[in-house]
């Protein structure tokens, strides 16, 4: 499934974390697993000596690390016995983790380790979640990376075979010149907007990319390669593709292209164009504009009377205890048919779940700005319903007025 771009920018992309530096081809010894607190049981410090250990670090925040425990929790369940353990670590106290817990009724088939030191993550380098690292019996690093590049061939080929899989990385002459300080008085750009078409023009997930936001969730900055013409619009306006923009050429919106621009964040610069489209949006409505000149369309919002969903608060309570843990925002939509969000309200979250459920759903009687962490079930609609019980909410159909997003080609 395609990652929402608004959301890109906002949640880290899982990055494989370097190895440590070594001279030699060989794996080094591990670093010692540190760790304040057990969640499950009373663990002695040297736990895992003599057996292997994979080890998965995560956060509470960190929604790719949320969707995959079903993923690690099928390793967990395959290989572990009494020579091979799993375990996931949090820097974050065990009473967050617990209440974490406790709240989503997640399940994660691991000890679970809390180091609020950050003793064990400085060791091992994690600048990025979720990783995971796998411990021989001699204390040897034997893979480190990715979780979600965890495979079932890696842990045969380690944890069956016996092989060392661990590949040392050394800084390249770029990272070097980085990490020498280098203090140069940045240039401000004050616009950049360019828009190519894409080497495929075929409907591809974007393999790279990312977009940042000011404080209303406006997008004024976004780079993509290989995104749909109707992605990338639902992108910055949030109208679903799937149900809430309406064209009269499907094949030139469902084009691709190399989408990169920064607008900066002055509104006096866009004054002109705060109403031109949406209300008040005079960001969304300068780029969808120059989007247009460049790609001959004219977009207006057309009002329709149709069948719908509504969200509606069933349960306030039930949903108020769900509202964020921390300040961080993060998205996943990594593991189909699950969707994971954390730090985001209901309208930012919605926008998403009307493309993934190809239904329109509005939210005319709430005005909830509060930021929640939401996992569902977008598998199909009883399922999408049944996830949202969970949480207090709930979807009734309506027959009323829905504004659409039009795009005409010229």
């Amino acid at each position: 499934m395609r990652s929402f771009a608004l959301f890109i920018s906002l949640i880290f992309c899982c990055v494989t974390v370097k190895g440590q530096k070594t001279d030699t081809v060989a794996s080094p010894s591990a670093p010692k697993v540190t760790f304040q607190s057990c969640l499950d049981k009373q663990l002695k410090p040297d736990f895992y000596k003599g057996k292997f250990l994979v080890l998965d670090f995560w956060e509470t925040w960190c929604a790719p690390c949320i969707a995959g425990f079903p993923h690690f929790n099928e390793f967990a369940d395959k290989y572990n016995n009494p020579d091979v353990l799993f375990a996931a670590m949090t820097d974050e106290p065990a009473s967050t983790a617990r209440k974490f817990f406790e709240r989503t009724k997640k399940q994660l088939h691991a000890l679970k380790l809390s180091d609020t030191t950050r003793l064990t993550h400085d060791a091992f380098k994690i600048n990025s979640y979720p990783t995971c690292v796998i411990i021989g019996p001699d204390n040897t690093l034997m893979w480190q990376g990715e979780t979600g590049q965890l495979t079932a061939d890696i842990l045969d080929k380690v944890i069956v075979q016996h092989q060392n899989l661990y590949k040392p990385s050394r800084p390249s002459p770029l990272n070097a010149l980085m990490s020498a300080n280098v203090k140069k008085k940045p240039l401000r750009s004050l616009l950049r907007f360019s828009i190519t078409e894409a080497d495929t023009g075929k409907n591809v997930t974007p393999h790279f990319g990312g977009s940042g936001s000011i404080a209303d969730g406006t997008v004024i900055s976004y780079g993509m390669q290989d995104v749909q013409l109707g992605d990338f619009i639902q992108d910055i306006t949030g109208f679903s593709s799937t149900s809430r923009i309406l064209t009269n050429d499907t094949g030139r919106l469902s084009k691709a292209y190399n989408i990169d621009y920064n607008i900066g964040s002055d509104t006096s610069r866009y004054k002109l164009y705060s109403n031109a489209i949406l209300k008040s949006s005079p960001f969304i409505n300068f780029t969808l504009s120059t989007a247009g000149d460049v790609l001959k369309f004219k977009a207006a919002i057309e009002s329709k009377k149709v069948r719908h969903y509504q969200l509606v608060i069933t349960d306030t309570a039930k949903l108020h205890s769900f509202k964020s843990m921390s300040s961080h925002k993060s998205f996943s939509a990594d593991h189909p048919p699950k969707i994971e969000y954390v730090g985001y309200t209901l309208k930012q979250e919605f926008d998403y779940y009307q493309y993934a459920t190809k239904t329109i759903i509005t939210m005319d009687d709430i005005t909830d700005s509060n930021h929640y962490d939401l996992s569902v079930d977008a598998a199909d609609m009883d399922a999408f319903k049944k996830s949202l019980q969970f949480y207090g909410l709930a979807l009734k159909e309506v027959n009323s007025d829905v504004e659409f997003l039009s795009i005409n080609f010229y």
